[in-house]
């Protein structure tokens, strides 16, 4: 590590129980300083690394550690710590989304005339417009990728970095079907109009109403549509955890493969897709890398300044929507929803007491009609209330 080099530490024997004094204004006056949740996640590493590994084979000794815990104390991380990323609102989010989708991605296209031009190369207009030529299909595909990111960031809880990675071998696609009362009524329509130009007589029941959100595995069910639900597996680099998130996705990311594959063939590119690409991989990149985080970073900070008039931001916190807000929307939103807690630390590959200490202040106006429910036909039992401030003085002593 930087910190031990700067230290001129080679080896574990070279380590005293002085060495880390420093490690905290090194980090803290660094060219990118840690929030103090990272600042208290690296601790907690160097400290168990300290005890479990250096420790337990006698590089150091225990008295070298403060309270037998490690080399450092750990730093306090306050609520307004954790509220770095704060979640987006829904009204935010579709604002948001809304404008990624059908302007900020197609501010890159030159005017109509100008792509109709015979000749771009000589077509006597500004230079910038000419420039604008030669860029903008690199910068439509970027966009229209960026869309897609903080789509799949959004609804998967996964980090920035975790998306970046990802690959298509670890996507797996299934129509789990839903059923449409309409499209069921449609079909019912359909066969009893063609069996009464054949002269027959038929009577087909409508299919029972169903809630949307279920599942209809049978392709041959009246009134089924395809739902594409996503099975993605990753591994987050910050626990090393591996997990499995279901999600949404399906119609997104078969979408995005389209867009990929389309602009690909149309643009005669060199970029060849396997399961092993990258889902987010670019053709104008060197050996057909994701974009850098800094890029996409850039990108959020554009389009966050460009809707600052009109976005409300989170009710706890003054902090600005970051790309790390994706995850806690993510998470927040589940919370509200009332998803169990096992099963989102789970899905988000958090440990439950830090998921409780991060999002314990969620909106509860969200859930008010939870709290202040009424069991409306039901007689509930009366209880006589008791003033105690209206108890007078015996008169009998």
């Amino acid at each position: 590590m930087a910190y031990l080099q700067s230290k001129g530490v080679e080896t574990n024997k070279q380590i005293t129980n002085n060495t880390f004094d420093d490690y905290i204004m090194f980090r803290n006056t660094s060219s990118s300083p840690p929030t103090k949740m990272v600042l208290a996640g690296e601790i907690t590493k160097i400290n168990e690394w300290a005890n479990k590994f250096l420790l337990r084979n006698k590089y150091i000794e225990a008295d070298m550690l403060l309270d037998n815990r490690g080399f450092l104390k750990q730093v306090k991380v306050t609520q307004k710590d954790r509220d770095a990323n704060p979640a987006i609102n829904s009204e935010d989010w579709r604002k948001i989304i809304d404008y990624v989708r059908d302007i900020w991605r197609h501010e890159c296209i030159p005017p109509l005339d100008y792509l109709e031009a015979p000749d771009k190369r000589t077509y006597s207009d500004l230079e910038p417009d000419r420039r604008q030529w030669a860029r903008w299909k690199r910068v439509w595909f970027y966009r229209t990728l960026f869309w897609h990111f903080i789509l799949l960031a959004k609804n998967t809880g996964m980090s920035p970095e975790e998306v970046l990675k990802l690959k298509w071998k670890n996507i797996e696609i299934k129509d789990v079907g839903r059923l449409s009362q309409s499209k069921a009524k449609q079909e019912i329509e359909e066969i009893i109009s063609e069996a009464q130009a054949e002269g027959k007589e038929i009577d087909i029941e409508e299919p029972e109403a169903t809630d949307p959100s279920e599942w209809v595995s049978n392709p041959n069910t009246c009134g089924r549509e395809e739902r594409l639900v996503a099975f993605i597996f990753t591994t987050r680099a910050k626990t090393q955890q591996s997990r499995e998130i279901p999600c949404n996705q399906g119609k997104e990311l078969k979408r995005w493969m389209q867009f990929v594959k389309d602009h690909v063939a149309e643009n005669n590119l060199d970029m060849n897709i396997t399961g092993d690409s990258y889902v987010f991989a670019s053709p104008y990149n060197e050996e057909n890398d994701s974009p850098h985080y800094t890029s996409l970073s850039l990108s959020w900070r554009e389009i966050r300044s460009a809707l600052k008039d009109q976005l409300k931001g989170h009710k706890f916190t003054d902090k600005p929507y970051t790309l790390y807000s994706l995850r806690s929307t993510f998470i927040e939103d589940h919370l509200l929803k009332g998803t169990d807690l096992f099963l989102l630390a789970r899905i988000a590959g958090h440990d439950v007491k830090e998921l409780m200490r991060s999002y314990e202040r969620i909106d509860i106006r969200k859930r008010a009609r939870e709290i202040t429910s009424i069991n409306y036909g039901k007689k509930g039992e009366t209880y006589e209330d008791i003033n105690l401030l209206e108890i007078e003085p015996t008169t009998e002593r």
